[in-house]
């Protein structure tokens, strides 16, 4: 179900906004939904991987022993 909501915006990221939409053929509403299921999907690991960091039972390992793990540390 859509429901309206209603934000207040920066002019200069409105004017930036229609610009897009109508250069895109496509809907300011479009553009904003698929911006906040970006960012919120960007967010949610964010926030995954700083619970992960700031646990100190889970083991913080350098990215060559991740590679050595997932058994890509041989040279292609």
């Amino acid at each position: 179900m859509r429901k309206l909501k209603t934000f207040r915006l920066d002019e200069k990221l409105i004017r930036a906004l229609k610009r897009i939409a109508k250069e895109g053929k496509t809907s300011e509403t479009a553009i904003v939904t698929k911006a906040l299921e970006c960012y919120l999907s960007d967010y949610v690991d964010y926030l995954e991987a700083k619970r992960r960091f700031e646990d100190p039972l889970d083991e913080v390992i350098s990215s060559d022993e991740m590679w050595r793990r997932l058994g890509l540390d041989e040279e292609v």
